[in-house]
């Protein structure tokens, strides 16, 4: 809606550019327009000749639906269609309710004709405002560019990523078919699952190489790390008691129970296995442990939450990262694929919260170690 210019408007931000004979003789020719929220200013490929200084408010800058910039009040708006092709460049709508003071070129023209100084006094300070606005407009362009470079980025590494992961898992599962039409004893199909995370790490090793992300990216970082160690040591040892009075629990409720033991290590040593084995079973372990965690957490939970989108997208690459580990195991039994897939869960909530794999490589150690080798199974 257009008013000819009020008297309030003397205390205007524009007139604080002129003098008072300047302003004088522009006032008549300045209007006022009144924008409610989401009222259209004009639109993109419209013809121009009046610009407008915005008083109060604020106006969208939009370009076939894409937001370019928001204006605040003290900004021209329109003047680089007016003093260049006539043509607006791009849509503008007020995003609260506005006030603006709108310019004829035309009319300031002729207003000015006896006073060219004037005119180009305006013109000078329009000009001044296009080189303002044409910088933030090329930071603007910068960031969207730096933007779609990072999103093809991650197109290219979620391509490798999923390429890597099938070729890996493909092969894995037919070694596992092989495994068992070899109807290899327990002990043996156990010292297999080594070599085959092994295998499987060198494939995931080449996603993170390939990706482009730093190795911080994975997990493979010391910030923060005595925090993460701390927290992941409390859960830990809670765990470890649970697991523990569970157990008890169970030997001392249910009769099915009554027979098995409370602790599993001596039962491991009588079969013969020996306490020289045991550590070294129990060492190998917990210097496998990192390594697991770097496929894991680090690798497959990382890169899923960077391709995946939406408010659970941290929750999904939790449940899939462990889903795909957790095969892993299924060569030495279900009920162990259960147990990492449950206990993976936990790792893959402190590791979104930690983002290093230092505190959850300790935890998978002690909790490994306390529940293969020491308390044994339920």
């Amino acid at each position: 809606m257009d008013n000819p210019l009020a008297t309030s408007f003397d205390n205007s931000k524009l007139k604080s550019e002129f003098t008072a004979s300047e302003w004088k003789i522009l006032k008549p020719i300045l209007l006022k327009v009144i924008l409610e929220k989401d009222d259209v200013l004009f639109k993109d490929g419209s013809e121009a000749d009046e610009l407008y200084f915005l008083e109060r408010g604020s106006l969208e800058v939009s370009k076939k639906g894409h937001r370019l910039a928001i204006l605040g009040a003290g900004h021209w708006v329109g003047e680089i269609a007016a003093l260049g092709d006539k043509l607006r460049t791009a849509s503008v709508h007020a995003t609260e309710k506005s006030i603006l003071i709108k310019l004829s070129l035309e009319k300031l023209q002729s207003a000015t004709k006896n006073n060219p100084d004037i005119y180009n006094k305006v013109i000078t300070h329009l000009s001044r405002n296009m080189a303002t606005r044409l910088q933030e407009m090329n930071k603007t362009t910068v960031a969207s560019i730096k933007k779609q470079l990072e999103l093809a980025k991650m197109r290219i590494a979620m391509g490798q990523f999923l390429c890597y992961i099938l070729m890996a898992l493909g092969c894995f599962f037919f070694i596992l078919n092989g495994i068992a039409l070899l109807d290899l004893n327990p002990k043996v199909s156990s010292a297999i699952s080594i070599p085959l995370i092994l295998f499987l790490s060198y494939f995931l090793y080449m996603i993170m190489r390939k990706s482009g992300y730093p190795l911080s990216a994975y997990g493979l970082t010391l910030k923060n790390w005595k925090p993460a160690v701390l927290e992941s040591l409390s859960y830990t040892l809670a765990i470890v008691l649970f697991l523990l009075l569970l157990k008890w629990f169970l030997i001392s409720t249910f009769p099915m129970f009554h027979d098995r033991p409370l602790f599993h290590i001596h039962e491991m040593l009588e079969q013969g296995l020996g306490t020289f084995n045991w550590l070294l079973v129990t060492v190998g372990y917990a210097l496998l442990a990192p390594v697991q965690e770097v496929m894991a957490r680090g690798c497959l939970q990382g890169s899923l939450t960077r391709f995946l989108v939406g408010e659970r997208k941290a929750f999904f690459s939790i449940i899939l990262s462990n889903l795909i580990f957790s095969t892993l195991h299924l060569q030495l039994s279900l009920e162990i694929s259960l147990y990492v897939f449950i206990v993976g869960c936990f790792w893959g909530w402190l590791y979104s919260r930690q983002k290093t794999i230092a505190g959850i490589s300790l935890s998978h150690a002690i909790l490994g170690i306390w529940g293969f080798t020491i308390l044994g199974p339920l």
